[in-house]
């Protein structure tokens, strides 16, 4: 949390939780179990939930599914003092999601599988000054299994899985306008993919599934230029990873 620290929590099947922390260049890796302090409801699924972090620094672990349903429970992690805190539900139960932040007290959730339905369009902001969520703009497109991003233009819901196959669908949320608009398609289609952002306006996605395998290409969206270009690809062909960015560096880890 911080310019030369990157840090990423990930829920593991059996329900423990992991801060994995990437020190500057000169450090090594380090991975801790962190202490859990609420009811989880039951098994969480590591690609289910979906994490974003606010200006702070604490972490938002939305929805996800356990062995029998699809959740709407919400919990904030505070990494400083080790605390979690449940915060109000999400409006509706959804594992497979994209979430993002704008400014410094709005959380985003869309997207995603929920109870009742194999893929949702709808999105929701939960405001940390008020305590509530709200129901916005849906996505232009249902899908789930797909990567998030913000940035400076808006926030980016990239690729997933539609009717019938992964995607290469990219729309860009505006919360000054509260809309959706098209963005520039990935150059491969994916879903289960990576997402992270380096100098708030390079967009990296990576990994995921596709037609049967599992993907290791990379791309990045720079938004000045609104078109992807490919990088080298990951050396282990993957989904479900947690991709960010340190510096000039980009870490997969998992």
């Amino acid at each position: 949390f911080g310019s030369m620290v990157a840090q990423e929590i990930a829920v593991l099947e059996n329900g423990e939780v992991l801060e994995v922390t990437v020190p500057p260049a000169a450090g090594e890796l380090s991975v801790k179990t962190v202490p859990v302090t609420i009811d989880w409801e039951g098994q969480h699924s590591s690609d289910a939930v979906e994490f974003t972090y606010d200006d702070i620094g604490w972490a938002y672990i939305l929805g996800g599914h356990n062995e029998e349903t699809r959740l709407d429970s919400c919990v904030r992690y505070d990494p400083i003092t080790g605390d979690w805190t449940d915060i109000p539900p999400m409006r509706t139960a959804r594992a497979y999601h994209g979430s993002g932040k704008w400014g410094t007290t709005q959380i985003y959730a869309f997207g995603g599988q929920g109870r009742k339905k194999g893929r949702l369009d709808s999105m929701e902001m939960y405001s940390t000054r008020t305590g509530t969520w709200e129901e916005m703009a849906p996505l232009l497109h249902e899908r789930y299994a797909l990567g998030s991003a913000s940035v400076a233009e808006g926030i980016l819901a990239i690729g997933g899985s539609d009717a019938t196959n992964a995607c290469n669908l990219v729309e860009i949320y505006d919360p000054h306008r509260d809309s959706w608009r098209e963005g520039p398609r990935l150059l491969d289609p994916r879903y289960g993919l990576s997402c992270c952002v380096q100098h708030d306006q390079i967009v990296y996605a990576a990994g995921g599934f596709y037609g049967g395998s599992y993907v290791s290409s990379v791309e990045f969206l720079d938004m000045r230029m609104d078109k992807w270009q490919s990088i080298p690809s990951l050396q282990h062909a993957r989904t479900g990873l947690c991709l960010a960015a340190l510096g000039d560096k980009l870490v997969a880890v998992g």
